[in-house]
């Protein structure tokens, strides 16, 4: 949406609105944690195999220490694209050229043990 990301770009030279709230809600990731009980429940539901307590700790955390949505959070409108630590999922956020576009837009991007993600 050319509109929507107008706006996005605004707030960025304003540092107020889309931005601040986007860079508030993503940090907020690293301090929720993974809830257990709902994968628990999708895994017995599904008749998931091999989704074992092992599993949900790997995923989840164990029990007395979840483990939480992000590890690290980094906005950061002049930086490129960075690579997680080992086992770490990272949310960042950055300015970067689309060749779809043919233009510089905002990178939302979450990376982990898995494939990135990009929004």
């Amino acid at each position: 949406d050319v509109e929507a990301r107008q706006r996005l770009k605004d707030s960025i030279v304003s540092g107020t609105g889309l931005i601040k709230d986007l860079t508030h809600e993503l940090k907020a990731l690293a301090n929720r944690p993974f809830d257990r009980s709902v994968y628990e429940r999708v895994a017995q539901d599904c008749g998931l195999k091999g989704w074992d307590d092992e599993v949900m700790d790997a995923v989840c955390g164990p029990r007395s220490k979840p483990k939480t949505l992000a590890d690290k959070v980094v906005v950061d409108l002049e930086s490129s694209r960075l690579d997680p630590g080992e086992g770490e999922v990272l949310i960042q956020v950055f300015n970067a050229y689309d060749t779809k576009l043919k233009d510089t837009r905002l990178f939302i991007e979450a990376t982990g043990p898995w494939h990135r993600v990009t929004w």
